[in-house]
């Protein structure tokens, strides 16, 4: 198994602070892929960090339908009909 090691810095009043994880090959990979995504996306260079940061983030619902085409209205209007049908629900007991 390749390991790979990836060092996170992070400047901290006046401190610099580095973290070192060990992940997998398979991992570093799509790591990597989501970066060069990203940096094409956005056209600047992205750090492992901001990909992990953005691979956080919680997606929007277009991001999830992925090519669904929808307005932010229509995406707002979506998520309202989602939350009023969840409230609708009854617990059951068993």
């Amino acid at each position: 198994m390749v390991v790979k090691f990836i060092k996170y810095t992070k400047l901290l009043s006046n401190m610099t602070v580095t973290k070192v994880i060990k992940i997998g090959e398979e991992n570093y990979m799509w790591l990597a892929k989501k970066a060069a995504d990203l940096q094409n996306e956005k056209g600047r260079p992205i750090s492992f960090d901001e990909a992990l940061s953005h691979v956080r983030a919680r997606p929007s619902l277009r991001e999830i339908f992925g090519m669904w085409k929808m307005t932010d209205k229509e995406a707002e209007i979506l998520k309202k009909d989602i939350r009023k049908m969840r409230n609708s629900w009854k617990p059951r007991y068993v």
